[in-house]
């Protein structure tokens, strides 16, 4: 009879045999699965080089356009050699009774082999994708990375990706919009600046650098000035343009965004500290080639010195000589590119404004007859209408002599809707009486602006122009400039009742300006101002007509006043200057008459 101990513990006893039965042979098992391990990682080995002798025999072959037949059982045999390696890893696993592998540590997941069939195809072997870091077009614009990139210049220009890096940029209270893409994408790929030198997006590469100085620069044109300003922006990385013009800042930020691919910012008129400060801010963290365009009043708040850029530009006359030289020529380091740009001013003194014109090596590179400025020009004389500026007509080449006689023959048929409205007039109190006015020269540029200033001021006026004058040219550009209700007379005269009549018909339309080629006869006594440009062919009737008005203005050049000075001395009462509105000139007082004449110059065919 069996005891309590041998029923209970011989069992046990024969459990531990089978046990360490079944210990061996998982051991034996786990030995064998890595045996098989080691051998899959040695052929894998052997697989990995041959692919790689594989593809560069390919590469060769490629090159040569030639496919060697040993080639393709090569690969054959790879794939012969991976499938067997595959299958015996699972013969011993499964004859182990070991679990499969996990997912993440199957060959067949882990290490991917390229797919020959469809590179031999195509007689040209797949080649692992190496991702590189992308070039960075700022880098190329700063002098200290010339020499790295030196080498890689012609890469650099035959690179397909390069995207556009900026944007027109305006301040918090700026109503400057952003350029659309569409706009953008247009403008950068256009056909005129698509040569094999010049391509979009890499066009400062092909530029001639211009030296560094104190220089200025005497152009014509509006177009030759944008084009000059985008020239010397894609050659720096930061560049200060003070914009003497800046009623137009919109537009020309517009095509100078489309010109340069790159970052423009510019304050709302004349800013506040803490909002130029921003700009000044966004300029500085700009990509570049960044352009910041400033009205000459903000010089004084934003410091050349610390905003350290590389070139400087001051488009128009600065307001002084000695505001210049403080705070242009004195904070500017040597090697900073600095240029003022006069238009069609042979007479300007260059010396008072601390600066001298360009070398004639710099002239050459500049308007020579490959000069990439020349494309500029093209580009942005096609830009003007689409950004919003007038259309002018350019077929002169550049120059430095002057046009004394504008002709507004190109001006468009519509005023162009960049003209701003004047919304807040600084309206004067025009003084009653009879007055004259005298300008120095009998120039469109003088006479315009100050009748639409005259218009501006008064309810209902009538002017007389020279009969050499347009008067439908003269209608539309007051009209764009002042958003009067500019009217002309047909060509034969209106008398009696059709000219009350017609002047009557003012009194409804707000600010209104009847325009005629004839002198005055049978006015109403309903008119606010009565302008003569020139000398009346009968001073007695022009007397006459100017009673009955509120107020008369006759405009004349120096040399009509030298003419008829004796017979107004004669008159009594007398016919007086007028008190702020003698021998106008740009810097004539009043910010409303500043303002006209700038918005009248993009008309001027320069």
């Amino acid at each position: 009879m069996n005891s309590a101990d041998d029923i209970f513990y011989r069992p046990t006893m024969n459990d531990y045999g089978q046990i360490a039965a079944m210990i061996a042979q998982a051991s034996d098992a786990l030995a064998a699965a890595a045996e098989a391990l080691a051998e899959a990682a040695r052929a894998m080995s052997t697989v990995t080089q041959n692919v790689g002798d594989n593809q560069s025999n390919r590469t060769l072959a490629g090159s040569l356009s030639q496919t060697h037949p040993t080639d393709v059982a090569g690969e054959d045999s790879t794939r012969g050699e991976t499938q067997a390696v595959r299958q015996d890893i699972a013969d011993r696993v499964n004859e182990h009774h070991l679990p499969n592998p996990p997912t993440e540590t199957r060959l067949g997941s882990s290490i991917s082999l390229p797919s020959e069939s469809s590179s031999l195809n195509n007689g040209s072997a797949a080649h692992p994708v190496i991702p590189t870091p992308p070039v960075n077009p700022a880098l190329l614009l700063s002098l200290e990375y010339e020499a790295e990139f030196g080498d890689k210049r012609d890469a650099l220009i035959a690179s397909p990706n390069l995207h556009s890096r900026g944007c027109v940029e305006p301040s918090e209270h700026n109503n400057l919009k952003h350029v659309s893409n569409e706009l953008t994408d247009s403008c950068i790929a256009h056909e005129p600046l698509q040569s094999d030198a010049i391509k979009a997006g890499n066009m400062l590469l092909a530029f001639p650098k211009v030296e560094a100085g104190r220089n200025y620069i005497n152009l014509k044109r509006v177009s030759d000035s944008l084009a000059f300003i985008a020239y010397m922006t894609m050659q720096s990385r930061r560049t200060v343009c003070v914009l003497a013009q800046y009623s137009l800042v919109n537009a020309y930020a517009r095509a100078l965004r489309s010109l340069t691919n790159g970052t423009v910012i510019c304050p709302s008129g004349v800013a506040d500290l803490s909002t130029t400060y921003k700009d000044y801010l966004g300029f500085m963290k700009s990509t570049p080639p960044a352009l910041m365009i400033l009205p000459q009043e903000c010089l004084n708040i934003v410091s050349l010195r610390n905003a350290s850029p590389d070139c400087f530009l001051h488009w128009g006359e600065p307001l002084s000589a000695s505001l210049y030289i403080s705070q242009v020529i004195g904070p500017s380091p040597p090697n900073l590119k600095s240029c003022l740009l006069i238009t069609d001013n042979d007479t300007f003194n260059g010396s008072s404004f601390g600066v001298v014109p360009y070398s004639e090596a710099t002239r050459n590179i500049i308007f020579g007859s490959n000069s990439p400025l020349s494309q500029l020009r093209a580009r942005v004389t096609e830009l003007l209408s689409t950004v919003g500026l007038p259309v002018v007509l350019e077929s002169q080449a550049p120059s430095t002599h002057r046009n004394p006689q504008p002709s507004f023959s190109s001006i468009t048929s519509q005023p162009p809707s960049i003209i701003p409205p004047i919304t807040q007039r600084n309206f004067h109190t025009l003084l009653p009486g009879k007055h004259y006015i005298i300008i120095e020269e009998a120039k469109d540029v003088d006479a315009i602006p100050l009748i639409a200033f005259i218009a501006l001021n008064s309810n209902r006026t009538v002017c007389r122009i020279p009969q050499n004058r347009s008067l439908s040219t003269y209608q539309q550009l007051i009209n764009a400039i002042a958003n009067v209700n500019a009217q002309v007379t047909p060509n034969t005269p209106l008398t009696g009742k059709s000219r009350k009549a017609r002047i009557k018909s003012l009194q409804s339309e707000g600010r209104s300006l009847l325009l005629q080629t004839n002198d005055f006869n049978a006015c109403s006594r309903a008119l606010d101002a009565l302008v003569h440009w020139g000398i009346p062919c009968n001073l007695e009737v022009y007397l006459s007509e100017s009673n009955k008005a509120a107020s008369s203005y006759m405009i004349l050049t120096s040399s009509q006043y030298r003419t008829i000075s004796s017979q107004l001395d004669l008159i009594q009462p007398s016919i007086k200057p007028h008190p702020f509105l003698q021998l106008y000139n740009i810097s004539a007082p009043g910010p409303l008459l500043h303002d006209l004449r700038v918005r009248l110059q993009p008309f001027l065919l320069r």
